[in-house]
């Protein structure tokens, strides 16, 4: 199964994505994180839930795309930056660990390279794309 498939079925309106880019679409694309906000907001049982939101710069071939992501449920974030223009991304990936018993943290999300980011979270979704 390719990787924009397998991302398909398990993050919210990732049909933004495949609508605008196609399958071709791959989390080693990202090359810098232009933006983030972090808050939280209560769920139905007025429990606080951490929510993140990053736009991310992604090039496809000559085209850049900025992509906005909400993380539900972030644990453990990290976010390290020296760089003057974003947050710089070599290997940027989102790994599904539903399976490993973490309680309801459903994907670990990191650059694993430079270790500019890491965190948890239990649910993913695409908030909008604007080609550049």
């Amino acid at each position: 199964m390719k990787e924009s498939e397998k991302m398909e079925e398990d993050i919210g309106n990732f049909e933004l994505i495949t609508s605008e880019i196609g399958t071709t679409f791959s989390c080693y694309k990202f090359k810098f994180i232009t933006g983030f906000r972090f808050f939280k907001v209560h769920n139905k049982y007025y429990e606080e839930v951490p929510i993140l939101e990053m736009e991310l710069e992604y090039k496809e071939d000559k085209n850049t795309y900025i992509i906005t992501l909400q993380f539900k449920g972030v644990q453990n974030l990290h976010i390290s930056s020296t760089a003057d223009y974003g947050i710089q991304l070599s290997s940027f990936e989102i790994i599904d660990i539903k399976d490993d018993g973490w309680c309801d943290l459903n994907y670990k999300v990191n650059d694993y390279e430079t270790e500019n980011v890491t965190f948890y979270c239990n649910h993913i979704e695409v908030i909008s794309i604007n080609k550049m």
